[in-house]
């Protein structure tokens, strides 16, 4: 229903899922593909010696597009956007983001799919994901948008 309160729900089904939707290799074979890894342009997802699956990867994907449609939801006016307007160096460069502040001066934007990587990696790093943590990261966001929509609105 795209309210904030189902970010709870979904963090609890997120963090299992993520848990389970891993493989290991023996320390042999984990030293040998990194060794590959590092020579070569590979895109394997790799968190304490644990590799994220495609399944996993696409939704990861789908649980960020969930999470921004929330923040989309509670900003308003805003939609998503394809960051082009930075350098093709940007690490964020071609991903989708919602300009929070669009201004060039205030640029504001979140970045959902690279903020739901992150924290999916920090299950698979630490073994544990805070009670809902989608949610409470969710707040921490809107907040922060809204701090410095206030500020730009006092200029």
């Amino acid at each position: 229903d795209f309210s904030p309160e189902s970010l709870k729900t979904l963090s609890y089904w997120f963090e299992r899922f993520v848990r389970t939707n891993v493989w290991s290799l023996p320390e042999n074979e984990w030293q040998e593909l990194l060794y590959k890894k590092k020579n070569s342009m590979s895109s394997i997802e790799i968190c304490n010696n644990k590799f994220v699956t495609s399944k996993s990867t696409s939704l990861i994907f789908d649980v960020s597009i969930y999470w921004g449609e929330v923040l989309l939801q509670e900003l308003g006016d805003r939609q998503w956007e394809q960051n082009m307007k930075t350098s093709k160096n940007d690490m964020f460069y071609g991903y989708m983001i919602i300009p929070v502040i669009p201004t060039t001066k205030f640029n504001c934007p979140a970045y959902p799919w690279a903020h739901i990587r992150v924290m999916s990696c920090k299950v698979l790093y630490t073994n544990n994901f805070e009670e809902e943590g989608l949610y409470k990261f969710y707040l921490q966001k809107l907040n922060y948008f809204k701090e410095k929509l206030l500020a730009v609105e006092n200029k």
